[in-house]
């Protein structure tokens, strides 16, 4: 529906709704999807459900985006502070090769901005998907458990 005027009715509304278009689809108007929060240059969405890491990410891929992947201090500060649930999947994982952690793009985390709980990866073959924790920690675990997980897109 389109209403004309200069009140807060003055736009493209979707139908059925309060709700105007600029705050549902068009990237112009805000730059992250609605339910997604901007840090940065990324766009940040938390699931709601729980799924295996493979689920997780082709949940992610399916939104045009991936499974997060931390690539500095002050992300990884915005990821605990945004983080509503106990652990989410992150796009890191050693399946291809055991002890080489790569993220979802097939690059390696840089030295500096990992943060392993100490300790970890602590897994073995058992164990090859990471998670991060409210306290800020990754932990592997066996990529068949069903957590939480975060996407990351480009706006």
């Amino acid at each position: 529906m389109l209403y004309t005027g200069d009140g807060p009715w003055s736009r493209w509304v979707v139908y059925g709704s309060r709700e105007d278009l600029c705050s549902r689809f068009c990237h112009v108007c805000a730059p992250c999807r609605m339910g997604w929060t901007l840090f940065q240059d990324r766009c940040y969405f938390q699931s709601r459900s729980l799924g295996t890491w493979d689920a997780a990410n082709r949940s992610c891929a399916s939104l045009g985006a991936m499974l997060l992947q931390v690539t500095s201090h002050a992300e990884q500060a915005h990821i605990v502070s945004y983080m509503k649930v106990p652990a989410s999947w992150m796009g890191l994982t050693d399946q291809a090769l055991e002890g080489a952690w790569m993220w979802v793009d097939g690059t390696h985390p840089a030295t500096n901005a990992s943060y392993w709980q100490t300790g970890e990866p602590s897994g073995g073959s058992k164990e090859n998907c990471a998670l991060t924790l409210q306290d800020g920690q990754w932990y592997d675990a066996p990529c068949t458990e069903e957590h939480h997980w975060v996407c990351e897109v480009e706006p």
